[in-house]
């Protein structure tokens, strides 16, 4: 039987508390079993051969269910499950370098995006946090000490640096666990974005006269996780960002980058998310972010272009608008498909399509 292929036939709440499940047995540290374990469990069926529930099916069933305890306890689940997005993150765990960040021109990505990469390969092996607990806080710790250093991340590539250092923040602040050494990084850090803002509300990687929308969510999004974590001057600069984005969107509740362009599925989607996150905070944002959810296209049958950074903006924020049954549809169709490369992959190589195909392949 394909099990994975059974569990995307289940309802999605079922499926997903499966899946939980497993992610919650594969935590537990892992064990070298004995060389007896096989004789102990086979000790055990012959002692309930002659147990009131009779004969061998009794017996065999307590043998099953041992045998799946071992093959979960043991990190051997690939075996059973294969899923998709383990495979992914087994991947990213044993490609991270020495210094405990990921090299983008290993894997056919710009060495320039390095910071912002090694960020988002940490975002993605939090999906089993308690399996990759050493590859995150190695993760961590450098991109703290890369914050200390340089919060501007300052080079040549403007587009990159700014990536950089809204990625590398918002996954830092978000992770839940903080340190003096760490808190500090990001409240260097939330003061760059700060002083980095536009007089509109707005960032963009140039002075241009427009701003740029999908640059400014994100630095929403990085300011709104650091405030969360108890960084309270990421409020004004979030606050106002937010009240520019939402003069972008058009009537149709719809996004695009800029104001006489085409609008955009990805771009919709991530300011869908951002107001959803804000929505605690503000009911309007709320609302319109639900409203913006129901205007993307869900087309899930590969008739859109190829695009992981898309999709993981709609999964996002149907799911924040509690629209789980769209949601698994998108992620049904990413766990099908072989290759995951788009637009992006050229600057991020495999290890932005690996990450995010990961993020949306897992539930």
């Amino acid at each position: 039987m394909n099990v994975n292929q059974h569990l995307d036939e289940l309802p999605c709440a079922d499926a997903s508390a499966f899946r939980a499940l497993v992610r919650q047995l594969r935590s537990i540290p892992e064990v070298e079993p004995g060389d007896d374990l096989h004789m102990r469990i086979m000790a055990q069926v012959s002692q309930r051969r002659t147990r009131r529930h009779g004969g061998w099916g009794y017996g065999l069933t307590a043998a099953a269910v041992a045998l799946l305890f071992f093959t979960l306890h043991t990190g051997r689940s690939d075996r059973l499950f294969d899923h998709p997005a383990s495979k992914d993150l087994h991947w990213l765990a044993a490609n991270q370098e020495a210094d405990g960040t990921w090299s983008p021109i290993r894997h056919g990505g710009a060495e320039s995006f390095r910071p912002a990469l090694t960020a988002l390969s940490i975002l993605a092996l939090r999906r089993e946090s308690g399996r990759y607990a050493e590859q995150i806080g190695k993760g961590v710790a450098r991109l703290t000490t890369v914050l200390a250093n340089d919060a501007t991340f300052s080079g040549p590539h403007a587009q990159a640096d700014l990536y950089n250092l809204t990625i590398t923040t918002f996954v830092l602040a978000s992770g839940g666990a903080t340190t003096p050494a760490l808190k500090a990084s990001v409240t260097r850090a939330v003061e760059r974005i700060h002083a980095l803002q536009r007089a509109d509300g707005s960032w963009d990687y140039a002075a241009t006269p427009e701003g740029n929308v999908g640059i400014t969510a994100w630095m929403i999004r990085a300011l709104d996780a650091a405030e969360r974590n108890g960084i309270q001057a990421a409020h004004i600069p979030a606050r106002r960002g937010l009240r520019w984005l939402r003069d972008r969107v058009r009537e149709d509740g719809r996004v695009a980058y800029h104001l006489k362009a085409e609008t955009s599925d990805a771009l919709t989607a991530w300011i869908a998310c951002v107001f959803l996150s804000a929505g605690d905070r503000s009911a309007d944002l709320k609302r319109l972010g639900e409203r913006m959810t129901r205007t993307f296209c869900l087309s899930a049958d590969g008739s859109q272009p190829r695009d992981c950074y898309r999709d993981y903006a709609k999964i996002l924020a149907l799911e924040s608008a509690g629209r789980f049954v769209s949601a698994e549809q998108i992620r049904a169709h990413m766990r099908k498909q072989e290759r995951h490369d788009d637009q992006w992959a050229r600057a991020g190589g495999r290890l932005y399509t690996t990450s995010v195909t990961a993020l949306c392949r897992a539930d």
